[in-house]
């Protein structure tokens, strides 16, 4: 009897670690359990199931507030394939609220959604309520922009157009021809204005006008048709953009922002200027490749037509010595932005992000203490090292690239450390001397390889073949893809009568 007592005492004593489960098997499989009523279309059920694994093992909280937000996508997706678009909208809302992480992708969600119920509104004819959606893009979903707001903006002039209201929708088109963010889009545009243009006044001569500008420029004393349209009168439009404008913040990203706020309102002038804020501020390879096609958008919007755009792009690229690098030779190039943009502001001052006094005062002196850190040998590499990294963000928010002395400070201490890959683009940012070209790299890039050289016992081996071989490749892309060849638009023979 005693040993059976033992035996029992044992089994009890035994039994808890024995019969619990594993923690990890158990949250593991609130995760197969909440997948599968995913994939039985159960996102209720599944997000439920998510908050479970928040409530009960916070170790595994941020993989399941992922998870939460691939669910409301999921069934987000699924209202807007059946047709419920408000349903859709409020699911993408709630994911950008409670998801900030998640914000660009439940924003170009949306935009799909109303897409999907603008076209849906055309089919029925109800055209009112079509501009009204697409409109909603454009006002609300700033990180969608700019090609969801071009596709917008050429559906608002196609509906209205349908709707017969020509005069409103060559106003509207107006816009597209600002706005296009490519010289496929731009091209688009040229031929919907033109079939607008011939429908409103039931013959081609002024769309044949327009179109023969779009070909040969001002030569001659040639017009812009499109001058004597004018543009719509969006109150609303104006209203959210400003609110857009006051939270768009210090980046290149904000300052190519801004821009299309101005192209999306019909101040093709006013945009220049952000696009060459946005060109001044960029360090990072990809921000510079598309600072660099946007200044090429933006001048094409304050000339009205897209002539010469190759010499514009060839100036970017190489400067005004062109691409012998040497003056006074015949491949020396023309600043083709000099009579449109007056002279940049001084570097530090923060450009156009209109910073408050307070946040230059702080931004500066966060940029004085990075340049202490960085540019003393005594101080610890690897905080030396991250001081350059904050420098670059600094110096972008104060728009600070070309400031004096500053390539040279670069030159100074870069070459203390044997890894270059994080530091190279900002001495690239500051060769560029704040001019919209690349001129002033291509001494810079000879010069480190001079220092490179004679630095013999230890020189850095690691950044500089990849910079350069990334700032070649971007070179290459701004070129192919501004200079993309369209053909010639033919002139109309007949007015457009459907759309």
């Amino acid at each position: 009897m005693k040993q059976l007592a033992t035996i029992l005492l044992i089994a009890c004593l035994l039994a808890p670690s024995a019969w619990s489960a594993n923690p990890n098997e158990v949250v593991n499989n609130l995760f197969k359990e909440a997948q599968k009523a995913r994939s039985q279309h159960k996102y209720d059920d599944a997000i439920q199931l998510y908050q479970r694994i928040v409530t009960e093992h916070p170790e595994r909280e941020a993989e399941a507030q992922s998870r939460i937000a691939d669910a409301l996508f999921e069934k987000a997706q699924a209202a807007a394939n059946d047709h419920k678009y408000d349903d859709a909208i409020q699911l993408y809302q709630r994911i950008e609220k409670e998801h900030p992480e998640r914000e660009a992708y439940a924003q170009g969600g949306m935009a799909g959604a109303l897409f999907a119920e603008a076209q849906a509104a055309v089919n029925d004819h109800k055209f009112d309520d079509a501009v009204h959606l697409y409109e909603r893009i454009l006002v609300e979903l700033p990180d969608v922009a700019p090609d969801s707001w071009y596709n917008a903006q050429r559906n608002i002039a196609e509906t209205l157009a349908k709707k017969g209201d020509l005069a409103e929708a060559a106003k509207a088109v107006h816009l597209c021809l600002d706005g296009a963010p490519n010289p496929y889009t731009f091209n688009d545009s040229i031929i919907l204005a033109a079939n607008i243009l011939s429908a409103l006044d039931k013959k081609v001569d002024r769309a044949n006008q327009f179109l023969a500008f779009q070909q040969s420029g001002p030569a001659g004393g040639a017009t812009n048709p499109m001058d004597s349209i004018g543009y719509p009168a969006l109150p609303n439009r104006e209203q959210a953009f400003e609110t857009m404008l006051k939270q768009a913040g210090d980046t290149p990203a904000a300052s190519r922002l801004r821009a299309y706020t101005f192209l999306f309102t019909g101040k093709p002038k006013e945009a220049l200027p952000q696009f060459a804020d946005e060109f001044r501020r960029s360090s990072d390879f990809r921000d510079l490749q598309q600072a660099s096609l946007d200044l090429i958008v933006g001048l094409r919007a304050a000339r009205g037509q897209n002539l010469d755009l190759d010499k514009a792009i060839q100036f970017v690229l190489y400067g005004p010595n062109g691409p012998d690098g040497k003056p006074k030779t015949p491949d020396d190039l023309a600043d083709p932005f000099a009579e449109l943009l007056p002279a940049p502001p001084p570097a530090g001052d923060g450009g156009l992000a209109e910073l408050s006094a307070d946040d230059l005062a702080s931004l500066r002196k966060v940029r004085d203490a990075c340049l202490l850190y960085a540019g003393d040998p005594w101080v610890d590499g690897n905080l030396r090292y991250h001081s350059f990294a904050v420098l670059q963000r600094i110096n972008i928010a104060l728009d600070n690239w070309g400031a004096t002395g500053q390539k040279d400070w670069y030159l100074e201490h870069a070459f203390e450390f044997n890894n270059l890959n994080d530091i190279i683009p900002s001495m690239l940012a500051a060769a560029r001397d704040r001019e919209l070209n690349f001129g002033g790299v291509y001494p810079l890039l000879n010069e480190i390889d001079a220092r490179i050289a004679a630095q013999k016992d230890s020189p850095p081996t690691n950044g500089i073949e990849k910079a350069r071989t990334q700032f070649d490749a971007m070179c290459a892309e701004i070129k192919k893809q501004s200079t993309t060849k369209i053909p010639p638009i033919k002139p109309l023979t007949q007015p457009a009568t459907s759309f």
